[in-house]
């Protein structure tokens, strides 16, 4: 489908109504567009219709938005914050329980805690559980 401008849909909307067709007439060539926004179309040269929904259905380009680039990454974001500023709370949640485990591995000799757990794995270190005294 090609893309039409205002003015050329305000004209066949025009000669359709010229050549004596009603607006329930006009509006079969426009399936689920309200006939009152054709009305509105056809008479006032100052509207446009907004609404992506409604300029896709008659054919209409999208209108333009005016956006910034980030100032963090150079990038256009669809939410407020930059993605690559600010790590997700579940990635920096992550990050100190491993620097956690990496400490309680440090307090017991090991120099983190992956190499802790293939210690524990290759059969290396062996883990007791205390006994809980009642």
């Amino acid at each position: 489908m090609t893309k039409t401008s205002i003015e050329s849909l305000r004209r066949q909307i025009a000669a359709q109504r010229a050549s004596g067709a009603k607006w329930r007439e006009v509006g079969i060539d426009y399936p689920s567009v309200p006939l009152g926004t054709l009305c509105r179309i056809a008479k006032d040269e100052t509207y446009e219709p907004r609404t992506p929904r409604l300029r896709a259905k008659l054919g209409l380009a999208l209108m333009p938005v005016e956006v910034e680039p980030c100032g963090h990454c150079g990038g256009v974001h669809v939410r407020k914050t930059c993605p690559s500023r600010m790590p997700s709370s579940r990635t920096q949640r992550s990050r100190e329980r491993r620097a956690e485990l990496n400490r309680i591995a440090q307090v017991a000799g090991w120099q983190s805690w992956s190499k802790y757990v293939s210690a524990v794995q290759r059969g290396a270190v062996r883990i007791e559980r205390a006994d809980s005294v009642g």
